[in-house]
């Protein structure tokens, strides 16, 4: 777990979980925050920020590890509180 204070969320907490699933490992995150404005914040400020981050994660798991199962692929779908 992973607790920053970045700007402009305030605090957050960041969840990494790795779990086995029919011999593969799927991988997925947490994100929990409080945007500034609530969900005008989240949706201008945050959210196009953490779409972009997790998006370069998927990114770069798939091209050390090669391509996911799609229907067990949650990484990156964290959700504001």
């Amino acid at each position: 777990m992973y607790r920053h204070s970045p700007r402009p969320t305030g605090p957050w907490v960041h969840e990494h979980r790795f779990e086995e699933r029919a011999g593969r490992t799927l991988a997925s995150d947490r994100v929990r925050y409080a945007a500034p404005g609530r969900w005008l914040g989240d949706r201008l400020l945050v959210r196009p920020d953490l779409e972009r981050i997790f998006e370069y994660r998927r990114a770069a798991l798939r091209r050390i590890f090669g391509p996911a199962d799609r229907s067990e692929n949650t990484a990156g779908r964290g959700r504001s509180t």
